[in-house]
């Protein structure tokens, strides 16, 4: 869901991303972020 799913993936996958350069010396590249579902619950709202 957009509120924990997303906020998760996003922080996890651009340190991933960062790791991963660190580890082979290179630069940062940008971050896409592509859903195919992202849904909110109406007791979250």
């Amino acid at each position: 869901d957009l509120w924990y799913g997303f906020c998760n993936d996003q922080y996890q996958f651009s340190n991933l991303q960062k790791l991963i350069a660190d580890k082979l010396d290179i630069k940062v590249g940008e971050y896409y972020h592509y859903a195919h579902n992202l849904h909110l619950y109406n007791n979250k709202l």
